[in-house]
This record gives structure tokens, sequence and C-alpha cells, in this order.
């Protein structure tokens, strides 16, 4: 070691030169380079950053919503009113309940489950449950177009944890039958934005401090502290965790009366009938061999009342002695609700009851009624004109008719065509709400069709079963519909163009007029069925009359596919269009 006097020498006389002093310099700076860098690579960072510039989908300007260690982005965000929190119906919808349903202009909001239909609307602070009158602590608010539900209700009613943090603008929800590791700070210690001491800490977590814990990444936690904060805490900081016991509050089961049990097989045959004379007819009442569901077409609306305020009033031709009857023969009656008329064929009747909630409940009673009134077994809706834009009322009117049917023990089925014409309806969602869908794998070729064809080959059928199991359908729920009628086909040319038109027989009269008309039939194994044709005149003009005949034989080939694909049954599209050769096949499949 050296030792200087103020005037440059050491304490030998000696004096330093200029190269010494350089070097003694560069040492110095050497070693400041040297703390430096040791301070920079080992000391933490003891800055604070902001969490609204460090952190996605946070903002001081509203109410943010934690679900587990995320911060979610949403279209509508909380509100408080009244000192209240608020959610908005979207943000329920969205990650509590996927069948919640707000309709705007109705002003309502409505939840539906297994048991219950809960009907709320906007300022008011009466609601419905299963059209009984409860009292809410606060109304449903609206914003913004949005319906906004008290937030102790969505507790309550959701089994949720809310917690708001006013410093952070906060709002952290946790579903209560979910375990989470909880643990607390054993030390005070800092909550970083990521997984390094370098990184700007968030806030300093006090010692003692609950956290809810994620998982872990080098010596870090990732945890979210009472206050809604998420980050990153040293492990060695952090006590031992300890799993919450989730606290289930499952719904309380309503009565619910068990429907009739079938054995086997279901063969259910539509009977069509349009006049109360014809629906009370004796005859109607003779038992059919071979089935176990009648299905009489006895309710449609009045299309006339449609756009007046008694538009969902239901025309009813019912027969109660016909369900007496068929109960006697051991068969159950599931009486049909159509969404068109003989003089009316389109979407105007199926939109004005289901958009409508008013239209809806009294649909639902009016059905309730007339369950009650003719003892049946259960009710089959036949609504064919359902659009796209309309598929999610028609979702939510059978959520909401699921629960009444379930406390008088009667059956839901429903009829659809097959998925290649109706992509658009939730077939998955359908089928948790109701007991059976009838798949009308028919009208392969109709008057929309480019060119004649048969009414349902093979192929179009077979399609129809995997592209609705496919779709969400358990085979359990399916009825494969089935057609006894026949469509014979008139085709000529003019001006270099092919024309066709159709006419609806049934097996006997299309069979008995091609044969008159020395026809052969000749099987066709891909399709199905057997085919004839021949030629004559008709209008002064050249024509040829084509048919793929449905039979008994073509029957039992679909039967042959309901069986290989283990569907619950089969729906024949309709009584006295077949041939009685058909009902042994139907009495082997179900009982098979």
């Amino acid at each position: 070691m050296v030792y200087l006097h103020r005037d440059g020498k050491n304490f030998k006389g000696r004096k330093i030169g200029g190269r010494e002093v350089v070097n003694y310099i560069a040492l110095a700076l050497i070693a400041i380079i040297l703390v430096y860098i040791a301070f920079t690579i080992y000391m933490p960072s003891y800055e604070t950053g902001s969490i609204y510039e460090n952190m996605e989908n946070l903002s001081d300007s509203r109410i943010n919503v934690a679900i587990d260690d995320k911060y979610v982005k949403l279209e509508h965000y909380p509100v408080i009113k009244n000192g209240e929190i608020y959610v908005p119906a979207d943000f329920v919808k969205r990650y509590f309940d996927p069948y919640i349903f707000w309709e705007r202009e109705a002003n309502r909001l409505t939840i539906t489950t297994e048991n219950k239909v809960i009907a709320m609307k906007t300022e008011e602070l009466n609601y419905y449950v299963n059209n009984e009158p409860m009292r809410l602590d606060l109304p449903v608010y609206r914003e913004n177009d949005m319906a906004y539900i008290p937030g102790g209700f969505c507790e309550t009613f959701y089994n949720l944890s809310f917690q708001y943090s006013e410093e952070y603008k906060i709002l952290t929800v946790d579903k209560r039958d979910k375990t989470r590791t909880e643990a607390k700070t054993v030390k005070e210690t800092p909550m970083r934005f990521e997984a390094s001491k370098k990184s700007p800490k968030m806030w300093d977590a006090p010692e003692g401090e609950k956290l809810v814990i994620f998982g872990t990444k080098g010596d870090y936690t990732l945890a979210r502290a009472r206050n809604g904060l998420v980050g990153y805490a040293l492990s060695k900081h952090i006590g031992e965790g300890e799993k919450t016991v989730p606290i289930y509050k499952p719904e309380e089961p309503e009565p619910k009366v068990p429907p009739l049990e079938i054995s086997g097989k279901i063969a259910l045959l539509w009977d069509q009938v349009t006049t109360a004379e014809a629906a009370s007819n004796p005859e109607r009442r003779e038992a059919v061999p071979g089935v176990n569901v009648m299905s009489p077409t006895w309710f449609e609306y009045d299309y006339e009342k449609i756009g007046s305020d008694s538009e969902a009033d239901i025309v009813n031709i019912g027969d109660a002695a016909y369900v007496q009857a068929a109960h006697a023969n051991g068969r159950q009656v599931w009486a049909m609700l159509r969404d068109f008329t003989d003089n009316y064929w389109g979407s105007e009747i199926s939109r004005a009851i289901l958009t409508n909630p008013e239209n809806r409940e009294k649909t639902i009673k009016q059905l309730l009624a007339f369950s009650s009134m003719y003892s049946l077994d259960g009710i089959n809706l036949d609504f064919e004109n359902v659009t796209e834009s309309d598929a999610e009322y028609y979702l939510q009117f059978l959520r909401e008719l699921r629960p009444f049917l379930n406390r008088q023990g009667v059956i839901l089925s429903i009829d659809m065509y097959v998925p290649v014409f109706t992509k658009y309806m939730d077939r998955e969602n359908i089928a948790k709400t109701v007991d059976y869908i009838c798949v009308m794998a028919y009208d392969e070729h109709s008057s929309h069709s480019e060119n004649s064809g048969p009414v349902a080959s093979l192929g179009f059928v077979e399609n129809g079963i995997a592209e609705t199991l496919s779709e969400g359908v358990p085979k359990e729920k399916i009825l494969l519909g089935v057609p006894f009628y026949v469509r014979i086909w008139t085709e000529w040319q003019e001006k270099g163009q092919v024309h066709f038109k159709k006419e609806d027989r049934g097996m006997k009269s299309a069979y008995d007029y091609f044969i008159k008309n020395g026809a052969e039939f000749t099987w066709m194994p891909d399709i199905g069925c057997f085919y004839a044709e021949f030629v004559t005149e008709e209008d002064g003009r050249e024509v040829v009359k084509k048919v793929w005949l449905e039979d008994e034989r073509s029957v039992n080939e679909k039967l042959n596919l309901a069986d290989r694909y283990g569907v619950a049954g089969v729906a024949f599209w309709k009584r006295a269009l077949e041939t009685e050769a058909v009902w042994g096949d139907v009495m082997a499949y179900i009982s098979s």
C-alpha cells in the first residue's frame, strides 16, 4: 500500500509518476463497475409500477373483473348503483349461465333451470318463479341496452362469492363449489408483475395477507390477494397452502311426476286431423298394431289472430275419448302443436310466438291446461318454420316449457328436419332440454328441389342420423322419422328445359296407379326403394310419370338403419298412408 503526501510524494519522499495515477484511477473505475454489476444482478427492484399500465384488461375508469388469475375483457362491465354492485347479464351468460336470456325489446331477463323459470323485468322489484311472484331486494337495472343483475342475487343463485376492492376498482368473482389453494404470507413481501426480482412491484403484501395460489414459476408463486391484485411473490415468503372446502348448493328438487314408461323401442304414429269432427271420429280410437305412441295433430295457432293481442291463441280439437282408448290399449298420446296451418306456411307464426315472451308464456299455460284436460302423456312440437334469426328463441321457449311439463310428468318431444336443412339449430342444447327429437328424415326431394327424386333414400336417411349424432344429440333421444307417403312426379320438356310437378299419395294408391298404367317396378338397392316410370299424355303434351315407391320393404330398410344406430325408436308420417304389411316389420323392430 502506498501513502501519499499532499505534494504528491510518498512517505519515503519518492514522487509518483503519471502512469501510476492512471493505474489507480483504472482500478477504482473497475471496482465501481463491479459494484454496479453486482447491484444490478443481485439487488431487487424497488420501483412500484402502475397496474393499469403493466396489466391487460385493467382500467382506472371502470370496475374491473378478476376470475381466478385473469382479468377478463368484457363488452359491459359491472356498475355500482346506490351502493350495490350490479353485474351485466352478458357477463353472467359468458361465464356462469349460458342459458340466461335477455330480451331488450321486451325488457325482460329470464333464467331457466331444470326446475325453474325465473322471469325479471328491469326496474321492478317483483320477479316470477314458475309464474309465482317473488320479491327482489333490489330491482334489475338497465343501462346501455343491457340488463344488470344485483350482485347479491347472483351470489345466492349461482353460488358465487363477490369481493370488491374500491382502491383498485377490482371485483373478484369466485365459484364457491370450486376447490382453491389458499396460503398466508409469513412476512411482508412485494408482489411483482413478473416472476423476477427485477420486475417492478405492484404493491407490498403485508405479513398475514391471505392469498389464493395458482402456481409457481422458479422462485416465485403466482397468487391473488384480497384486494384483487394478481402477481408474483417469493415462494419462501408464503406459508404452507391449504385447500378450501367447496360449498355445494344443489338446486332444491321440485315435485316431478315420472312419465309413463315405454318398454322397448318407441314407435310413434302421427295422426293428422284437421277438424273437431274428424278428431272425435270413433274409428280414430282404434288401436294400430305395432304402435305404442299416438301423436294426433290437435293444436295449432289461429293464424287470423297473428298480429293481434290474442295472437297466441291455440285452436284445440282434442278428444278425451281418444286418449282414454289409447291408454286402455297400452298406448301413450303425445298431442302435437304445430307452427303452420292448412292455409298458411311460413315463419310468421313461429316468429310471433317465439320472440314474444308473453306469447311464449301464454302458449305454455295453454299446453299445461290441455295436458291436464286430456291426461296427455306428452307434447309434440312441430315447429318447422323456425328461421336462423329465431333459433335462439326456439331454444328459450323449450327451456321455459320444460320445468312445467316436469311437474306434470309430461314428455316433451320435438320434430326437426335433418341437419343439412337446418344447420343453424342448436341441437346439442335442444337435446339437453327435450326428451326426444324426431328427425324428419324425408323430403329429400320436394317442390323446392332442382329435380325429381326419392322422398327418403337410404343415404339421405343415414346421413340424417349420423349428422344429428355428430351435433351432440345422444342416440337415446333420437326418433327416426320415416315417411309413409309417396311422391308421384310428372316431368315434361318445354323450350329445352325439364319441368316437373309432384303429387303426394299413400303407398297403395301410388302402387296401384303405376301398375294400372303398365309400369314395372325395379328395386334400387342403393336408394332402398322400388322405382317405376311410364310415358303418357297430359294437357296435350307428352309427360313422364316417375315414382320412388315407399312400401313395406323400403320401410324395413329404414328400420334396419334405426336398429343399427341404436336410436330410441321411430316416428311415422302419417296414419292411413301405409299398407298393412308394414306393421309386421314394425312389431318385430320394437320387440327386438
